[in-house]
């Protein structure tokens, strides 16, 4: 493990070195629309967790029970709480 400053460069050098002298090939080559539409299915997959994660933020607001959670999102009330506890605890529950 690199402890001086000039090992740090030392070390990125050596990784530059590395990667501009990679010989590349056929075998690296990927099909761009795979790759946009992999790269687009994960930018929805975050967009609706986030969704999800709001919501359940909201249902706990409105005191419905992690059991209830956890059928509504496929999956037992424990599995929720445990995802989606943190996320709860942060958020300002509204007041009576």
């Amino acid at each position: 493990m690199p402890r001086s400053l000039s090992e740090l460069i030392d070390q990125a050098d050596f990784y530059a070195k590395q990667f501009e002298d990679y010989p590349t090939g056929s075998e690296d080559a990927i099909d761009s629309a795979t790759f946009n539409a992999l790269w687009a299915a994960g930018q929805q997959k975050s967009a609706l967790e986030n969704s999800i994660a709001e919501l359940v933020v909201k249902a706990r607001s409105e005191n419905m029970s992690w059991k209830l959670i956890g059928q509504i999102l496929g999956t037992s009330g424990e599995a929720a709480r445990q995802r989606y506890g943190a996320i709860v605890k942060k958020k300002p529950k509204k007041s009576a």
